[in-house]
């Protein structure tokens, strides 16, 4: 399971501790033990979700297909589906395509369907029985409607000994008739209930032939495996489920928070440069996700780059995580941004970039319905196009804007139209922008303010699942290089290398293997480190760059920019190059920018009628040297120059 409840039993991990909690006592107020200590400690939601928005807990996940780690937490056994073999991704894609049908019915529903959508399949070329089709729809199920689980078992299996079909039938059996009832009998009872069945069996059996008895802790792990709603809602009832955890049917009209994300871009008319650097990043593309019950922007995702898969996923990330950053970065912000949590549609026009496989790979390991706009249906999507709208014209019309003669091509610069800002100015603009002033209009199109709709709904409905851990999903949403080899200066990308003691050791035992090339990801925004993939084990290694002065704080699109000039003046681009390009870069920018600040105060000057004979002297003058300077190009920037496919970089 990808997604968390703050329920009762639910445990998470801080440090080398591991918690639960117990109960909770009033509304977001928990009494969680320390299971190390045996101690209990009082917390309330506010607490939690601090330390969870900041990386520091991760919780346990559920379902079929994780397993037990050192501190006796459950994690999944494949973290990132992108990056499982090809044929292992289709067979569970199939799969799930022949479950979808079944995933907006409950399970009451199910049994008189099967066999019609199995005659379904055959007319498609998908021959299986209804109790394989069970099998899968259950799996995924009790998984959190997490894709990872319809993966072949070949893949999915473990080291650990696995329980013969018979026994698992029983200990199946007894927690539908016996566990799953509101007469309510606890874990204890319910294995003792396991082994007598068990031993009723074994009565009639040859000594070879009995069945082993299963653990106390199998038996709890059976319990953690199925679907925590459907669990709920047969112990306490619908009413005690739905207050817990909410419906989790999906409504055509939304009604509560996070039913409908409505995600899509814009593109900024202003210009962005790096506030440390100085060099110029170009015009920000805006990705926006919009609550469409509440009308409250989720989540945001600044880029330089056309739109792409990665500006999605990083996007639906921010909307999915909560914004603890916002006091600490930005202390004179008055309100807060309480939106975060899995949401359960994600609606999106027919983009090349919502279309990407990968991207309905990671949907589908979420449990996040994709949804797209018919053609040529604007309204369809009509939250985020008026929101976009409203940003333009209130927050950037009137910031001044600069000239970039020499550093920049002006294809795409129109001083007197675009402003330009720094980027972490930049950032805060649109922060304050959206949680001291978006949030706290009243919006025509939701007949509310977001911010006390959001609220309202959270009291209704309660908030949506959590993500069962925020810094693994930064990993996966990131950008993907294939095809990459280890040589003793580790992984050379962009003339920068990348290396460590691990990454060596990954080598040493890949090559043992006959294995030649690697993949791995990283963040745009920070060049300064890698995660490579271990195929072994199903994990990212995270691997510096070798030069972290040069590295730190640098953002991909800076990069570029550099190695576009060095090539320009014909030089090689070693570690020395990449250096001295990236401080005469910065001088001509820092110049410019001192040029132009000058220009538009002498621009709110009023000037005397000496200076204006003075003016008209220097004309001529001033004409030679502006065509002078409209010929110095030597190095031209345009942001369309590093539009690409950001989804797979191959070799």
């Amino acid at each position: 399971m990808q997604t968390i409840s703050l329920i009762r039993g639910t445990r998470f991990q801080k440090e080398d501790v591991v918690f639960e909690i117990q109960k909770e006592t009033l509304p977001g107020h928990f009494i969680i033990k320390n299971l190390a200590e045996n101690k209990e400690i009082t917390m309330d939601q506010s607490e939690l979700i601090a330390l969870y928005g900041k990386g520091i807990i991760r919780f346990e996940v559920t379902g079929s297909s994780t397993q037990l780690m050192e501190l006796g937490l459950r994690e999944n056994r494949i973290i990132d589906f992108s990056m499982l073999p090809d044929d292992h991704k289709e067979i569970a894609r199939t799969r799930y395509h022949a479950i979808q049908p079944f995933l907006s019915e409950s399970r009451k529903n199910i049994q008189p369907k099967l066999e019609h959508r199995v005659q379904e399949l055959k007319l498609e070329g998908v021959n299986i029985e209804p109790l394989t089709l069970r099998r899968w729809l259950y799996a995924f199920l009790d998984s959190g409607q997490d894709i990872t689980s319809l993966v072949p078992n070949t893949l999915q299996r473990g080291t650990g000994t696995r329980l013969s079909p018979e026994i698992e039938k029983v200990i199946d059996d007894c927690i539908d008739k016996m566990y799953a009832k509101r007469e309510r009998i606890t874990a204890k009872d319910l294995h003792a209930r396991v082994l007598v069945e068990i031993d009723k069996k074994n009565r009639f059996r040859e000594e070879r032939d009995k069945m082993d008895l299963p653990s106390y802790n199998t038996i709890t792990r059976r319990i953690k495996d199925r679907d925590p709603h459907q669990m709920m809602e047969k112990r306490e009832g619908e009413k005690y489920a739905f207050d817990k955890l909410g419906s989790v049917a999906v409504l055509n009209k939304p009604k509560q928070p996070y039913d409908v994300l409505e995600i899509d871009h814009t593109k900024m008319d202003l210009f962005v440069v790096d506030d440390e650097t100085g060099l110029p990043l170009g015009r920000p593309w805006l990705t926006l996700a919009i609550d469409k019950t509440t009308g409250a922007i989720a989540g945001i995702y600044v880029a330089f780059h056309s739109p792409s898969y990665v500006s999605v996923m990083k996007c639906l990330l921010h909307a999915m995580t909560p914004k603890t950053y916002v006091k600490e970065l930005y202390p004179d912000i008055k309100n807060e941004w309480n939106m975060f949590g899995v949401p359960k549609v994600l609606r999106m026009d027919n983009g090349k970039e919502f279309q990407s496989r990968s991207l309905k790979d990671t949907c589908a390991q979420l449990g996040i319905i994709p949804d797209y706009c018919p053609p040529r249906k604007p309204w369809y999507k009509g939250t985020v196009e008026r929101t976009f709208r409203t940003m333009n014209q209130q927050l950037f019309h009137k910031t001044p804007g600069t000239t970039f003669s020499n550093v920049m091509d002006k294809k795409d610069y129109n001083p007197e139209k675009n402003a330009v800002v720094g980027y972490h100015t930049f950032l805060k603009l649109i922060h304050r922008w959206v949680i001291d002033e978006y949030l706290q209009q009243l919006h025509r199109g939701v007949k509310g303010i977001p911010n006390e709709l959001w609220q309202s709904g959270i009291a209704q409905w309660g908030s949506p699942p959590l993500l069962y851990a925020i810094p693994d999903w930064h990993i996966i949403f990131g950008k993907l290089r294939e095809n990459a080899s280890i040589q003793r200066t580790g992984i050379q990308y962009k003339h920068m290398f990348y290396n460590s003691a691990e990454l060596q050791n990954l080598k040493f035992q890949l090559l043992k293997k006959g294995a030649a090339h690697v993949r791995f990801k990283y963040d745009p925004y920070d060049m300064s480190k890698i995660f490579v993939y271990d195929e072994r084990v199903k994990r990212y290694l995270e691997v510096p760059n070798s030069d972290q002065e040069y590295s730190n704080g640098l953002t991909e699109f800076s990069h570029d920019c550099i190695l576009k000039r060095i090539r320009q003046a014909n030089s090689h681009a070693n570690q020395l190059a990449l250096a001295q390009a990236k401080e005469r870069f910065m001088e001509e920018v820092a110049k410019e920018m001192k040029l132009t600040k000058g220009a538009r105060a002498a621009a709110h000057t009023q000037l005397s009628s000496a200076q204006i004979i003075e003016k008209k002297k220097k004309e001529s003058v001033d004409k030679e040297h502006q065509a002078a300077v409209e010929e110095r190009k030597a190095f031209k920037m345009l942001d369309e120059a590093n539009d690409s496919d950001w989804e797979v970089i191959s070799k």
